[in-house]
């Protein structure tokens, strides 16, 4: 879980937190793998004087993984190719040429907290995690 709202290891800007996140996911093993990435915002709200936590899914995506080495490591690659499958957001996709690293511009909705979780369909991605930082 990222606090959006802490300046040390969210995006906040102070009191402020901008209204977009760039995501850029990779993985581990070798190139040509997929894997599934989904993003989850998370607020809390007032129910009778107890706080209650409450998901929304803001992106869900297929990641393809390129021929580019990604700065973590020399097993590790960034994707070529992010499709967008699901969520409550539009997500904008920055996408070059095959072989350019991909990454996307997500709207996090006003989330207080921020989720990132992996699926592997394939047993050949040995790892999957994103790297983010405050968006436009």
């Amino acid at each position: 879980m990222i606090d959006l709202r802490d300046s040390d290891l969210g995006i906040s800007l102070g009191h402020d937190v901008p209204k977009f996140i760039t995501v850029k996911p990779y993985g581990k093993n070798k190139r040509g793998l997929d894997f599934k990435m989904r993003v989850w915002g998370w607020n809390s709200f007032d129910n009778d004087g107890t706080k209650q936590w409450e998901p929304v899914l803001l992106t869900q995506a297929d990641i393809h993984l390129g021929q580019i080495k990604a700065s973590k490591g020399d097993d590790s690659f960034d994707p070529d190719v992010i499709t967008v499958t699901g969520g409550h957001v539009d997500s904008v996709v920055v996408s070059g040429t095959p072989d350019t690293t991909s990454f996307m511009v997500i709207d996090h909705m006003g989330s207080e907290l921020l989720e990132f979780d992996f699926e592997r369909p394939s047993v050949s991605v040995t790892g999957m995690n994103a790297l983010y930082k405050p968006g436009h």
